[in-house]
């Protein structure tokens, strides 16, 4: 396949579809994006527009999520030292991540890799915590990041187009001069007629949101999964987190709202009592999310190409870029 002026077709609008057509372009290839949904919907179905977001390296194990993470992080950083939060919705900020007991080390594996990182003292981290490590992270804020992602990749030629269809093949029909197709359908590719991946679920996520000038991104791994994620351009904290597979009911759990809250308390007793949190809103949305893990490899046989890329539960804009990259690497069928 040439490099360049390669017309070729994605399918679905998300942080991982609109990631792919921003280094699709980048690499060459002329890019057109169908999609039912977009940034801005107000879809419960349109996961990256409910998203915290968190960017880092936790939940990455294997060594391919790992340079996915670590690519990722990298083009984020190399955004937020052009563009300012207001402008892209990337803010550096430091992460602390608080154990409930000492870790296995080997999840640790970017101790070199992040800015920043050490290991905290006892007393650095509250009670009842064994420990904790800290670096300097990055946070998204998806009503302003996808606006932005979405300008970025018309400048660069991509064309966005409101299509739904019930087939990858039936990309073909709206853009038959594509060379290959790239699937960024996330839940779609449970129902596409050519795809039928019935390891990929939604799975339901709330979180809650309040207003402080706390900046600090925090998360307690442990029994009580929790983090706490900054949008400082917009004097936000994101307050989660929950997820329940098969439950794709849009109206928000007060008793959840309430739960977030005290765990918040618990791990930051400087936001103060949640009765004295100012709460602004609920976030509800769906996740796409694949037992084994996210798909991300090339399919050949039919009469195009195929590179797949979804089922990343709640780690999409943490594996964004990389994965995006890594469609380039398959699409030029080099080795990954």
């Amino acid at each position: 396949m040439q490099l360049h002026e390669t017309p070729v077709v994605v399918v679905g609008c998300g942080v991982a579809g609109l990631s792919a057509a921003y280094q699709l372009a980048d690499a060459g290839y002329h890019v057109t994006i169908l999609a039912k949904e977009m940034p801005g919907d107000n879809d419960i179905n349109y996961t990256s527009d409910w998203a915290g977001a968190g960017l880092g390296f936790v939940g990455a194990r294997t060594s391919s999520s790992q340079r996915v993470s670590q690519e990722t992080f990298w083009t984020f950083w190399d955004i937020s030292a052009k563009y300012t939060p207001e402008e892209c919705g990337v803010s550096r900020v430091t992460q602390e991540t608080y154990y409930d007991k000492q870790p296995d080390m080997g999840q640790i594996w970017y101790t070199k890799e992040a800015p920043a990182f050490r290991f905290m003292k006892q007393g650095e981290y509250p009670e009842p915590y064994a420990f904790g490590i800290s670096y300097t992270s990055m946070t998204v804020e998806p009503p302003r990041y996808l606006p932005w992602l979405v300008k970025q990749v018309q400048a660069k030629g991509v064309k966005i187009l409101r299509v739904q269809v019930d087939s990858l093949r039936g990309a073909l029909e709206h853009v038959p001069e594509a060379k290959a197709i790239i699937n960024c359908s996330g839940i779609g590719s449970r129902y596409l007629k050519d795809v039928l991946d019935q390891t990929v679920f939604p799975e339901r996520g709330q979180t809650c949101v309040i207003r402080t000038s706390f900046k600090k991104m925090i998360i307690r791994s442990g029994a009580e999964y929790t983090y706490l994620i900054p949008r400082p351009a917009s004097g936000l904290l994101v307050l989660g987190g929950i997820n329940e597979p098969f439950n794709t009911s849009p109206e928000p759990n007060p008793a959840s709202r309430e739960m977030f809250k005290q765990r918040a308390y618990k791990m930051c007793p400087e936001l103060g009592p949640p009765e004295q949190m100012e709460f602004v809103k609920d976030i509800v949305g769906v996740r796409s999310t694949r037992k084994g893990g996210y798909r991300l490899e090339r399919q050949d046989g039919g009469k195009v190409p195929i590179v797949h890329s979804y089922g990343y539960n709640g780690g999409g804009y943490q594996a964004s870029m990389g994965a995006a990259k890594e469609v380039v690497r398959l699409l030029r069928g080099e080795d990954c």
